[in-house]
């Protein structure tokens, strides 16, 4: 019938290095009872090249990254080594299975308009559903 969600985000970067932490929690009211479910999610950045993510505090908000040199303009561009741990829990009082997992990844991004991103993800579920495994995935990122 009615739900109301609470979400809390905080973000720092400091020279090559950032950091992100989320949480959010969700009630629910229902005719079949009331239930809580939450999440959270905390990950960091660093990159080797010396870069810094641009953060604006008015927009709460990353920007473009711009590499210190290029791929192709006499540089190979930035590298950052990142990793995150994730956590959700969707259990109520009779049902209902929480899950966790953790990314390690790596971030090319040759010029300011392109990002690769390789991560490797170990995951598991428990309750209702009892998975776990490890995912691979690539993607790449173009801006205008």
């Amino acid at each position: 019938d009615t739900y109301n969600y609470a979400n809390a985000e905080f973000a720092g970067v400091a020279g090559p290095l950032s950091a992100q932490f989320e949480y959010g929690r969700m009630s629910t009211s229902a005719t079949v009872g009331d239930r809580q479910f939450e999440g959270y999610s905390a990950q960091v950045g660093y990159f080797l090249t010396g870069e810094s993510l641009p953060y604006s505090a008015h927009k709460g908000a990353f920007g473009k990254l711009k590499p210190h040199k290029a791929f192709g303009a006499g540089g190979w561009g930035a590298f950052e080594l990142a990793a995150r741990y994730s956590y959700v829990d969707l259990r109520d009082a009779a049902s209902g299975s929480f899950g966790r997992n953790i990314t390690l990844g790596i971030n090319w991004y040759p010029t300011t308009n392109v990002r690769f991103m390789l991560n490797a993800v170990d995951f598991e579920a428990e309750g209702d559903t009892e998975e776990s495994g490890r995912a691979y995935g690539v993607r790449t990122q173009v801006r205008w």
